[in-house]
């Protein structure tokens, strides 16, 4: 594809040869392949990211249409690192929502910085959803996702070739101000000490 440019425009700026008024230029798409899988939507439904959850990140007025719609867009949120996202989608009912307090009740960190540390420690891969139970105002999901653990809890030093973890979830949501939000879940997972449950 040839582009045609003029040189008028600018003031001062004329033709290196008499009689030449444009400079024919080739318009390039850029180097090499695009990465198909960086635009496919983390969530796992094989669409491109902005036609599928990148929506509703971006579009704050656009609700997701049902519970399983809104566990795809936070699981891609949180690949996303997309806090703010994942806050306003959080229930108001949702213990999370009280932030947490270590163990020696020295640090107290709000709700927003919890999920904010969340997004940046961890490294989410893969989303299966197991089961849906879907009911007009109060829904539960069974799902299993993959995610490896970047930091060490206690230390704040990157781990080295991370485990990939396997964790197994019953997310629960409802419908608060007509919308779909997320109020729970039940894991395999210990979110205080950040490893799996001892069965």
């Amino acid at each position: 594809m040839q582009a045609s440019l003029r040189t008028g425009y600018l003031p001062g700026l004329r033709p290196s040869r008499p009689g030449l008024r444009d400079v024919r230029v080739c318009a390039l798409k850029g180097f090499g392949k695009i990465d198909t899988q960086k635009s496919k939507c983390p969530c796992g439904s094989g669409k491109d990211y902005s036609g599928c959850c990148q929506r509703l990140h971006k579009q704050q007025l656009l609700k997701a249409s049902g519970p399983e719609e809104l566990l795809r867009a936070r699981f891609a949120a949180y690949v996303k690192r997309d806090w703010k996202y994942l806050v306003r989608t959080t229930h108001s009912k949702n213990p999370a929502r009280a932030g947490s307090t270590s163990q020696d009740g020295k640090i107290k960190t709000s709700f927003e910085q919890d999920v904010k540390v969340t997004c940046s420690w961890a490294d989410f891969q893969t989303l299966d959803i197991l089961q849906v139970r879907d009911g007009s105002e109060e829904a539960e999901v069974d799902l299993r996702f993959t995610m490896k653990q970047v930091f060490e809890l206690q230390s704040g030093e990157k781990i080295k070739d991370a485990p990939l973890q396997s964790i197994e979830e019953t997310a629960r949501f409802a419908v608060e101000d007509g919308e779909w939000r997320f109020l729970g879940s039940q894991s395999n997972w210990d979110r205080n000490e950040l490893k799996p449950v001892a069965a």
